[in-house]
């Protein structure tokens, strides 16, 4: 049981090891009466280059992509209807990504 949790969050830290690599990341923040999804892209002002490869050095970021829809699923914080809630997710990411 606790070998294939760290496996999963092994795959969960590579995921977003890439994701900051392409340097594009969403943000999703769900609560009890909406759904905000912000999709971010990480400008280098000052790029140190390693191997090839662009390094951050600084946080600029721009935002390429902003959605938010009203909550579903959610009741006092805590989810009440999973099907409800992941369609509301679904949208507000759809959304951003249309941006």
């Amino acid at each position: 049981m606790r070998r294939q949790l760290y496996e999963v969050q092994r795959a969960m830290r590579a995921r977003r090891e890439a994701a900051l690599r392409r340097g594009v990341i969403a943000v999703l923040d769900i609560g009890t009466s909406k759904v905000a999804c912000l999709v971010l892209q990480f400008v280098p002002e000052d790029a140190e280059h390693d191997a090839g490869r662009p390094t951050l050095t600084q946080g600029a970021f721009r935002v390429i992509g902003a959605s938010n829809t009203r909550s579903r699923g959610m009741a006092f914080g805590e989810i009440a209807s999973m099907d409800e809630c992941e369609r509301a997710v679904r949208t507000a990411i759809q959304a951003a990504q249309k941006m």
